[in-house]
């Protein structure tokens, strides 16, 4: 910068403009920051009744009455996992996107929702999540897999 002004101005005033200057105007700013740190998820009301109700009825539409202690010790670590740490809603909002993507008859696999959600929201353990809550049409649990 200071070699586009040398033309214009002497060297020391082109260094006052250019260097000293913005440095003051800079001093003279608070620092702000855009989006503050922290989780801030949407805000449904009742999501996370809503996503332990929905997971309930299609672990009993899959498996009967008579669930298996284990199958049911693992949903309900990780329901409780998703619902404590404040995730319930984006389950909620996923579960609901991919209904409505179905409803058009698209897979939401081939979706770029589908992307988003595998790529954003499937880290960690939550495979059986997704299956009874009706995110995914891929039925991945299993006993042998606990």
């Amino acid at each position: 910068m200071l070699e586009e002004f040398s033309n214009i101005w002497e060297k020391k005033t082109a260094q006052e403009v250019v260097v000293e200057n913005t440095h003051r105007i800079s001093d003279m700013i608070e620092q702000v920051r855009p989006i503050p740190t922290g989780f801030y998820p949407p805000k449904i009301e009742g999501a996370e009744d809503e996503v332990r109700k929905m997971t309930y009825s299609k672990l009993k539409e899959l498996y009967g009455e008579n669930i298996d202690t284990d199958l049911k010790e693992r949903v309900e670590k990780e329901l409780n996992s998703i619902i404590q740490n404040g995730f319930a809603v984006l389950y909620l909002i996923a579960q609901k996107t991919c209904t409505q993507i179905g409803r058009c008859r698209i897979s939401c696999r081939f979706t770029w929702f589908g992307w988003i959600f595998n790529s954003c929201l499937s880290y960690g353990n939550y495979r059986s999540e997704r299956t009874f809550i009706h995110i995914t049409d891929v039925r991945n649990v299993s006993i042998r897999n606990l």
